[in-house]
């Protein structure tokens, strides 16, 4: 019986410290602090950045997403404010958030970059490594050679993005991701991560010309992938990917690096194509 009572007792207790923590203003959001980090998730300056240099930059983030300032920190939706600073602002990516007591939410960041570009009516369409639009600029604003170039082609013509996939650009805003409604660029969403295994940022801008998104069939589609003379020119073929493309890629990718090292004469302007069993097959032009 004695425990019983005691067991209430501490009970009522527990709830009683709990309430008053949700209800205390001590414990209540009122500062938020956004600090920009490395690959090791260390602090790093400002200056850094291409896009956000400025503390008043840092501010107008801070400003976007309407914190609900005064409401108890053990309720916030982290992820929530996340999702909506992403949104509202493309160039930054949010690699962590954490509360630091009594009445502090901190985002660790770091900043997109622009890595590729869709063209359509003069216009060009800039994403990051994630595919998530960046921004829309004039074709003569951008130095395309500092890009990834995507091309479309169907019945053997090339065509704009938004013909490819029987869309209207205005489907398209700031801060959406291709990942996300689109099956093709889901398939392949691990693109970039898969080159970062085996070449530098630079690496890949230099050896990689172009990537075609070729529909050989309805619901059959290849990528190819053009290299440059760094790259021997050599053209890398990926089968179906829709289907199981991460692994075909990988797998293709390194049979052209064992190709490139051993026999790089043999290499020069040829076809290195995987296909649907993941064999690998080279055809020297």
């Amino acid at each position: 019986m004695k425990k019983s009572r005691l067991f209430v007792i501490i009970t009522v207790f527990i709830v009683l410290i709990f309430v008053l923590l949700l209800s205390s203003s001590f414990f209540t959001l009122a500062k938020i602090e956004i600090n920009f980090v490395d690959n090791n998730n260390k602090k790093v300056s400002l200056s850094l950045n291409k896009k956000i240099r400025t503390q008043k930059q840092v501010e107008d983030i801070v400003s976007s997403a309407n914190f609900d300032y005064g409401s108890s920190i053990f309720l916030l939706d982290k992820n929530k404010y996340s999702a909506l600073l992403e949104y509202q602002n493309p160039y930054l990516k949010i690699v962590n958030v954490f509360v630091l007591f009594p009445n502090k939410l901190c985002f660790e960041v770091k900043e997109r970059n622009q890595c590729c570009f869709f063209l359509f009516n003069n216009y060009c369409y800039l994403f990051d490594e994630d595919f998530k639009l960046l921004e829309i600029l004039q074709e003569k604003e951008i130095e395309k050679d500092n890009f990834l170039n995507y091309n479309f082609y169907k019945n053997n013509l090339k065509i704009n993005y938004f013909n490819f996939f029987n869309l209207s650009p205005l489907v398209l805003s700031q801060g959406d991701f291709l990942t996300e409604n689109n099956l093709v660029f889901k398939s392949i969403q691990n693109f970039y991560k898969i080159l970062g295994k085996y070449f530098t940022k630079k690496e890949i801008i230099e050896n990689f010309k172009c990537f075609n998104i070729v529909e050989v069939s309805s619901g059959k589609i290849n990528l190819e992938i053009i290299t440059n003379e760094n790259g021997f020119g050599v053209n890398l073929i990926i089968e179906d990917i829709l289907s199981s493309f991460d692994k075909k890629f990988d797998k293709l990718i390194n049979a052209f690096i064992t190709l490139c090292c051993k026999e790089k004469i043999k290499t020069t302007y040829g076809i290195l194509k995987i296909n649907n069993n993941f064999n690998c097959y080279w055809n020297n032009l």
